[in-house]
C-alpha cells in the first residue's frame, strides 16, 4: 500500500501514531499561519528516547526535506517545542515482505506449469544467440571488405608516387636548350 501521509503537531505538544505500514517522512513544514519569530524544533521520540529531526524558524528556515522511514508495528511520537506548529508529510511504503511473498507465490504457481515456459525460453535464448552469430559474421565481412578497400587505395597512392617520380626525373628537352642560350650569352 503506497499513500499520502500528512500530520499537523501543534506547538509545545505531541502526538503518538500507530502506523499501518512503513512511513517515510519527507518534509517538516513551519506552519504558514504563525506569526511568531521564534524557532521551533521537531522531535521523535522511539523506544523512550528522543531524538532532534530539524529545526524550523518563519522566513528563514520554513521548510526541512527528510528522508526517514518509520517501521510499522512501532509506536511513534512527534513532539514540537516551540510556540509555533510544524506540518509533516510523506507516505506509505509496501512492505518489503509482502512483496517477497507475493513474488513467492507467483514464482510457485509459475513453476507448476513452468516446465513450457522453460522450453519456450530456451528455444528464445538460442534463436537471440544465433543472430548474434550472425552479426559476428557479418562485422566480420565487412571488416574483410574495408581492409580490401585499404589495400586498393594504398596500391593506387604508390602508382601515383611513383608516377611522379618518374616525371620528375624526366627533362623536358626544351629547357635543356633554353640552359644552353643562357649559358652561350654569357
Amino acid at each position: 500500500m503506497i499513500g499520502f501521509w500528512g500530520a499537523i503537531i501543534d506547538g509545545d505538544t505531541s502526538k503518538q501514531f500507530n502506523l499501518p505500514s512503513n512511513l517515510r517522512l519527507t518534509q517538516a513544514t513551519f506552519d504558514p499561519k504563525s506569526t511568531s519569530d521564534e524557532r521551533v524544533a521537531l522531535l521523535v521520540e522511539i523506544e523512550e528516547q528522543e531524538h532532534l529531526v530539524c529545526t524550523l524558524k518563519r522566513f528563514t528556515e520554513e521548510i526541512c526535506r527528510l528522508d526517514l522511514i518509520f517501521v510499522k508495528g512501532e509506536p511513534i511520537i512527534f513532539k514540537v517545542q516551540g510556540n509555533s506548529a510544524v506540518h509533516l508529510s510523506g507516505y506509505f511504503e509496501p512492505e518489503l515482505a509482502e512483496e517477497k511473498d507475493e513474488s513467492e507465490s507467483e514464482s510457485e504457481s509459475e513453476s507448476d506449469s513452468g516446465s513450457e515456459n522453460d522450453n519456450k525460453e530456451e528455444e528464445d535464448d538460442d534463436i537471440e544467440d544465433d543472430d548474434i552469430e550472425d552479426d559476428d559474421d557479418d562485422i566480420q565481412e565487412n571488416q574483410n571488405k574495408d581492409d580490401i578497400d585499404d589495400d586498393v587505395n594504398n596500391d593506387a597512392n604508390d602508382d601515383i608516387k611513383d608516377n611522379n617520380v618518374v616525371q620528375d626525373d624526366i627533362k623536358d628537352p626544351d629547357e635543356d636548350e633554353d640552359e644552353d642560350d643562357i649559358e652561350d650569352d654569357d
